[in-house]
């Protein structure tokens, strides 16, 4: 099989963008809702996501859920590195993921994880039941790396407006918390 051409974001067409842009406000709904939305056929809009799918501009699909109905906390972890380079072994582990399984092990589930240029250098987020879970994560990252990182600050989210592009249905909590 011939790999497909890498097209840069400049190269993707007003279409498709249109149909991303559907997918991610309702990716949930059926082909044919999807493709009166964006004002294409059933079989324009079908053959445009497994285009756009097997070019990797979709990574996947994800539900949305609401942490505090479910006994989680969302939590960001900050990380800053000191000066000393990156050793092979944190490359390795970042690239195989191997965080996922220790925070399984600690009862927390990493959300999202980011290589970031700024006053940090790396963001995770993550789940936990309470602080005290939250911790056990941070002291797990800590023991790993203690000797690559400078800094470490950990954030509880209380409450999202807007996740994955998707308003939060609960706005009411919102003027509580403020």
């Amino acid at each position: 099989m011939v790999p497909l051409p890498v097209r840069n974001r400049d190269q993707i067409k007003q279409d498709e963008k249109n149909l991303l842009e559907e997918l991610v406000r309702n990716g949930k709904q059926n082909i044919d809702i999807i493709a009166k939305n964006c004002g294409f056929s059933k079989q324009k809009s079908w053959r445009m996501i497994k285009k756009i799918e097997t070019e990797k501009l979709i990574w996947g699909y994800t539900a949305i859920f609401d942490e505090q109905k479910m006994g989680l906390k969302h939590f960001t972890l900050l990380v800053k590195k000191n000066g000393n380079p990156v050793k092979e072994k944190t490359i390795d582990s970042v690239i195989s993921r191997t965080g996922d399984e220790l925070s399984k092990k600690i009862g927390t589930q990493i959300e999202n994880s980011y290589l970031v240029l700024g006053e940090y250098d790396w963001i995770s987020t993550f789940l936990a039941k309470g602080i005290i879970d939250a911790k056990k994560h941070i002291d797990a990252v800590w023991g790993d790396h203690y000797d690559e990182i400078e800094k470490l600050t950990l954030l509880q989210t209380l409450m999202f407006v807007k996740k994955q592009n998707i308003p939060n249905p609960e706005k009411n909590k919102l003027q509580e918390l403020i």
